[in-house]
């Protein structure tokens, strides 16, 4: 009763920021170079941390950008596709050249309106206690890569400039959103007492039949289905697991926005066999 108490109580001083706001384990370092292009420059800012906040440069970003997590283990070909202009599988060096037009140099303005962020985050959960990372840490996206989302994989929160360039009102709740991720990812134990305060339930590993599975896409927040929604639908209880992905492939060569393809799925599951 305490721990499902806390529980609430956290969400809630973290969703009075986010209004309205999963697993990922990393992998051996990988440092890559880069392709000498006259787009590639080395990069002039170093890494800054201030009160536990760190922005990482742009060839720090690239070389967490590149580590093969539980992220890129759940990728589809629709996800290499999308993402990476109609490649498939990449080895670490075309990854590295790749997220080298995506990763970014932070800018002051920008450096500020997280560090105002994360000042409002720490004294809404200041008085918790929690147990989280001892940094902070951000990098800044240009969106190339995940169509101008803001995002998070392991310990890292990724932030695209548009996103940015919002008020601060909007950043605020942008980071506070964000770091939830990052935490509930933390603290594995609090986590699923966490997802129940929205009615969340644990699941078995979710098995998509082969054509969805083929043109899913990946969250890098939630690489795999962890939770399911208890709903009812014409008069009966299912378990319900949000999917997003395409109703049709990749067409490679023409011009869609992206928004195109993707269609939010709310897919009815159940558990056979204790799995």
């Amino acid at each position: 009763m305490m721990k499902l108490l806390f529980s609430k109580t956290l969400l809630a001083s973290i969703l009075v920021l986010s209004l309205g706001a999963c697993s990922s384990t990393p992998s051996p370092h990988v440092t890559p170079t880069l392709d000498t292009k006259p787009t590639v420059q080395t990069p002039t800012v170093e890494t800054q941390k201030v009160n536990q906040v760190v922005f990482l440069n742009r060839l720090e970003a690239v070389q967490r950008f590149v580590q093969r997590d539980n992220y890129f283990k759940q990728f589809s070909p629709f996800d290499w596709q999308a993402r990476f202009d109609g490649k498939q599988d990449l080895d670490e060096q075309a990854l590295a050249n790749y997220y080298a037009k995506d990763a970014l140099d932070w800018q002051p303005k920008y450096k500020q309106k997280v560090l105002i962020a994360v000042a409002e985050l720490e004294k809404k959960i200041a008085p918790l206690n929690l147990n989280r990372p001892k940094n902070l840490t951000f990098i800044l996206s240009n969106g190339k890569v995940e169509f101008d989302a803001a995002y998070t994989r392991d310990d890292y929160i990724v932030l695209p400039t548009g996103m940015l360039e919002e008020s601060q009102d909007h950043v605020t709740r942008l980071v506070a959103h964000e770091f939830f991720h990052v935490y509930s990812r933390y603290n594995r134990a609090d986590r699923d007492a966490l997802y129940a305060t929205i009615n969340a339930v644990k699941i078995p590993p979710l098995q998509l039949p082969t054509d969805m599975q083929n043109l899913r896409l990946t969250n890098p927040d939630a690489p795999t289905d962890e939770y399911g929604y208890s709903l009812t639908y014409q008069g009966e209880r299912h378990t319900f697991v949000p999917v997003l992905s395409s109703f049709i492939p990749f067409q490679a060569g023409i011009d869609l926005p992206f928004e195109f393809y993707i269609r939010n799925k709310l897919l009815a599951v159940e558990t056979v066999n204790n799995q």
